[in-house]
């Protein structure tokens, strides 16, 4: 029985030293940072066909593999194992392997959205909206903004857009709308969930991006909604602008809170009507 414990132990030991090394994540999922080491191709590939073989017998569900740019070229291995694109950034590649063949591939999709904020910056004592033209696009007025950068708030995404095409400083107040479009032609096939926010200007003389948008101006906000020169958004918007002027923001505004998240050390913020709750 010692000897048999022996035996035992060495071809554990060797199984071991065969595979590549690994952190467990949730739900058994194993995780591989090539950046950490440093393996040539002729290596790279038996390692992970032994280390493939060892992650199935221990009933993990899936491998995930990170591919540092440098180390492109082991790629081709990679799939040649199995392996498939999860998604790709500016330094790296995240590929990933189903194992369980006994089980549906439970492995959710990257990103499948992206994120755009406009601003409304509202003069409530001469009713006017700042608006835009921009020079690539329809040619309809419409509301400054653009794409939120990475971990920005939507807040922030929204003062940064106005202040980058329009020169105008703002103030955030609430979050009006939200549109949701698919098969977005300019989001490399992500749909777009586009949030269109109320801001107050803390300054009011225009110095437009002349690279981005062709004209800027403070419209009557009853023209945005008589007039037929704006995107149908902006003239959805400009009627719910109205209404609030007329019986109060707080009819209309989803007001913006900061929370304690479940995990430890982070928050995040919640968009909701303000109905007197504390």
């Amino acid at each position: 029985q010692q000897m048999l414990s022996r035996r035992v132990l060495r071809k554990l030991s060797s199984a071991a030293s065969s595979v590549l090394p690994y952190t467990r994540g949730r739900y058994d999922n194993v995780h591989v940072d090539l950046g950490k080491h440093r393996l040539s191709n002729g290596d790279f590939k038996s390692l992970l066909t032994a280390s493939v073989c060892h992650w199935k017998e221990n009933r993990i569900q899936a491998a995930w593999l990170k591919v540092p740019m440098q180390q492109s070229g082991l790629i081709s291995d990679a799939a040649a194992v199995g392996f498939r694109y999860h998604h790709a950034v500016s330094d790296y590649a995240m590929l990933v392997q189903w194992l369980r063949e006994d089980k549906e591939n439970r492995v959710a999709a990257y990103g499948s959205h992206q994120v755009g904020v406009c601003g409304v910056v509202l003069r409530e004592d001469t009713r006017q909206i700042l608006v835009t033209k921009d020079r690539d696009k329809v040619d309809k007025w419409k509301f400054p903004g653009g794409l939120s950068d990475y971990a920005e708030d939507i807040a922030n995404t929204a003062i940064r857009e106005v202040k980058e095409e329009t020169g105008i400083e703002t103030e955030f107040q609430s979050l009006l709308a939200v549109r949701q479009q698919h098969y977005h032609p300019h989001a490399f096939g992500c749909s777009d969930l586009y949030f269109v926010c109320r801001l107050s200007p803390l300054s009011f003389h225009i110095s437009h991006c002349a690279d981005e948008i062709l004209d800027c101006c403070w419209m009557p906000v009853d023209h945005l909604v008589d007039g037929d020169e704006t995107t149908l958004l902006t003239h959805q918007v400009s009627k719910l602008v109205v209404y609030g002027l007329k019986h109060g923001f707080h009819e209309v505004d989803l007001r913006m809170d900061e929370l304690l998240s479940v995990y430890s050390g982070l928050t995040y913020k919640l968009f909701q009507r303000n109905v007197g709750l504390e």
